[in-house]
């Protein structure tokens, strides 16, 4: 007999069980553009739950979703592409179609380096200097704004959103954002409550009372 429990990675439709009530929650918050912070411990399904939800929606509200996984960055510059690479990977369908987006929708026009692996996908590189990395990142952060006011919907997930505060980014991420509201849906997902819970409701930090709160 097959064992019908999976375990270890993220669930896919034939293995998903019931969690009917949170995922029309998490339905309503992100349609309404509302930001919404989920915690649990590891491998206790919250990338399941959300990536079904908004794969949901995507089908029947036309949304488009980026999702980042900050668990094992480091610094600022790797932050900015792989959100760049997220970004872009969610709403263009070629590098050609990514050139073009790059040539009209950025105000500024940086280096970018092509990467391909061995199995033909690719990987985007911008190149800046130190001088350039704040314009680059408050560019990239505004990326998700510039689809949605050509009239995409978006919601943008962060996967292990603690470690935002050793990247060096949690200031910046909270200023651009917080000039999103209503127009972008932010789930900000982690495994370390304490350190969450810190972090949202703390008023010293950058995202207090910023989200939705959601177990």
């Amino acid at each position: 007999m097959k064992n019908p429990f999976y375990y270890g990675g993220v669930v896919g439709k034939e293995n998903f069980c019931n969690r009917k009530e949170e995922i029309n929650q998490l339905k309503s918050d992100i349609k309404n553009g509302l930001n919404v912070l989920l915690y649990a411990p590891r491998r206790f399904g919250k990338t399941s739950l959300v990536l079904r939800t908004v794969e949901e929606l995507g089908k029947k509200e036309n949304l488009n979703f980026v999702f980042v996984d900050l668990l094992g960055i480091s610094n600022i510059e790797e932050f900015i592409n792989e959100y760049f690479n997220a970004i872009v990977k969610s709403f263009e369908t070629s590098i050609e179609k990514t050139i073009n987006f790059l040539k009209n929708i950025l105000n500024f026009k940086p280096t970018v380096k092509i990467l391909l692996d061995q199995s033909g996908s690719y990987k985007l590189q911008i190149e800046f200097t130190k001088s350039q990395l704040n314009q680059t990142l408050e560019e990239v952060l505004n990326l998700p704004l510039k689809y949605a006011n050509k009239g995409k919907k978006i919601c943008v997930i962060f996967d292990e959103f603690q470690e935002i505060q050793t990247i060096g980014v949690e200031n910046k991420l909270r200023t651009i954002i917080q000039h999103h509201s209503n127009k972008i849906s932010y789930i900000f997902m982690g495994s370390k409550k304490s350190v969450l819970t810190k972090m949202f409701s703390d008023k010293t930090k950058a995202f207090y009372k910023s989200v939705k709160h959601f177990h």
